[in-house]
């Protein structure tokens, strides 16, 4: 379970790679997931 998710943001990664649509996963302050999460149990939802 997460604490938070935020649900189809666009995720821009820092590489120069084109920006991509993705959720985050986040546990404890710290992003353990990133990508299509589907709709998982989390504490809170945000929808970007």
């Amino acid at each position: 379970m997460f604490d938070l998710v935020v649900h189809g943001g666009d995720l821009v990664d820092g590489t120069g790679a084109s920006r991509r649509r993705a959720d985050l996963g986040v546990v404890g302050g710290r992003i353990v997931a990133i990508g299509d999460l589907g709709q998982p149990e989390a504490a809170e939802r945000v929808d970007a």
